[in-house]
């Protein structure tokens, strides 16, 4: 079975804009363009946005723990993409 990486894209680029989200091309959001939200290719997290998720959570968490959980989130996805 051949996979067609084009249409498995297309398929969630749509099924994620039925959510609400909008979806930007990855070249718009290089280091370096106006919409950037990394330094470089190496940064698997877009720090501005775990911060603001993180900022959502409930507001009697400590802000040690806030700290701890983006910490952590970037830790194991730094390792996720080096195994």
């Amino acid at each position: 079975m051949t996979i067609n990486e084009f249409l498995i894209e297309e398929a969630t680029l749509q099924w994620f804009g039925e959510l609400g989200y909008a979806a930007l091309h990855g070249p718009m959001l290089a280091h370096g363009e106006p919409l950037a939200e990394r330094d470089s290719f190496g940064d698997v997290v877009f720090a501005g946005r775990l911060r603001e998720a993180i900022r959502r959570l409930p507001p009697a968490m400590p802000e040690e723990a806030r700290a701890t959980i983006q910490r952590f989130v970037q830790v194991q996805l730094g390792r996720s993409l080096n195994s």
